[in-house]
Order: structure tokens, then C-alpha cells, then sequence
């Protein structure tokens, strides 16, 4: 995500339209100090309301045809907040859904609003948002998202006292093939911890 974020950033830089494009360009650096740890969520949330005053409001969110990296923001800010500028966190979690035709940054919103219905209790909805994010995650590629989405899916359906084997067994069939083995080794904690193993 970050090499990806600084190719846009050298686009960006090419451009005729500097100017025009400082907006994005400011957003980008936010952005990437965000990854690399520079700047908290609380600090994310409040430097973005800083740069986007005007732009997003509680009354226009709704019809906001918002780019790539704005979504990105709000995803995370949602992820951590109740809301921003009024604005609920799920309406964040829909829109970036819904709107964004980058599939990481769907892939991301289902999975963070899938685990905001688990906590919730609403595990129909979340196990029905993981089958749409594991479809996003085939086509990407993405074996990281398929853990994440799976192993939401697996807690939804334990939760909802359904058939959980299916989303078990991908899960651990991904974690065998990943070198991540901080992953593996906190993914199969949380399972032992729900299936009451340890």
C-alpha cells in the first residue's frame, strides 16, 4: 500500500495541475504518515478535518462522489471512532463500501464491518458481509484479507451457533501458507481462545 500511495504521489507531482492537485497530494502524506506510525488515529482524524472542511459535511455525505483516498482515511477514522463530523461510523463503513472501486479498500470495509456486527450481535449481517468481502479477496488475490474474512466468518457463525467448520478449516488452511508467523501464531490463539482449547 505504501509504494502504491508514492507512485501516486510521483503521478501526482508530474502533473501540469500541481495546484489543483494539492488537495490530494496533502491527503497522500497524511495518509502515509499514518502507515508509517507518525501520526495517531485521533491526530488522522483531526489534521483530515483540517483538510477537508468544506468538502465533507454531515448534510452533503450522501451524494459525495469521494476518491480513493479519501475512503481510505475515513475507513480508518471510522475504525476507531463513532463518527466523524456527525457523520456514524457505519454510514463510513457503507459508503466506502459501496462507492470505492478499489477492492482493498472494500475488502477492508467488510471485514471492519463485519467485526463491528459481531460485536454488535448482529452475526447474520456479518457473516452475510464476509461472503461479500471473501468474493472481493478471491478476485484481488489477497490471501491476508481471506484470513481476516474468514476467520471473521468463522466467529460470526460460532456465534450464531451455525456450522463454523467450513470457515474454520479455510482458515487454517490459509494461516499453513503464509511466512507471516506473528499471524499465524495470533489468528490460531484467538481460535483456541473462542473453541476453548487452551
Amino acid at each position: 500500500m505504501r509504494i502504491d500511495l508514492l507512485e501516486k504521489i510521483d503521478l501526482i507531482k508530474d502533473s501540469r495541475e500541481l495546484r489543483a492537485r494539492k488537495y490530494e497530494i496533502d491527503l497522500l502524506d497524511l495518509f502515509i504518515r499514518y502507515l508509517n506510525f507518525e501520526i495517531t488515529s485521533e491526530e488522522l482524524s483531526e489534521i483530515y478535518e483540517d483538510l477537508s472542511p468544506s468538502k465533507i459535511k454531515r448534510k452533503n455525505f450522501e451524494n459525495l462522489d469521494l476518491q480513493g483516498i479519501d475512503l481510505r482515511i475515513l475507513l480508518n477514522i471510522a475504525s476507531t471512532s463513532q463518527d466523524f463530523k456527525g457523520i456514524d461510523r457505519v454510514e463510513i463503513f457503507e459508503k466506502c463500501k459501496n462507492q470505492d472501486k478499489e477492492k482493498i479498500v472494500k475488502i477492508a470495509t467488510c471485514n471492519n464491518l463485519a467485526n463491528w456486527n459481531i460485536v454488535n450481535k448482529n452475526y447474520e449481517e456479518a457473516i452475510k458481509i464476509t461472503n461479500e468481502g471473501i468474493g472481493y479477496a478471491r478476485k484481488n488475490s489477497s490471501i491476508d484479507a481471506l484470513i481476516y474474512l474468514y476467520f471473521s466468518k468463522f466467529l460470526a457463525c460460532y456465534r450464531a451457533n451455525k456450522d463454523f467448520e467450513e470457515s474454520l478449516t479455510a482458515t487454517k488452511v490459509l494461516l499453513a501458507n503464509i511466512l507471516n508467523k506473528d499471524l499465524q501464531f495470533l489468528i490460531i490463539k484467538k481460535i483456541k481462545n473462542i473453541l476453548g482449547m487452551n
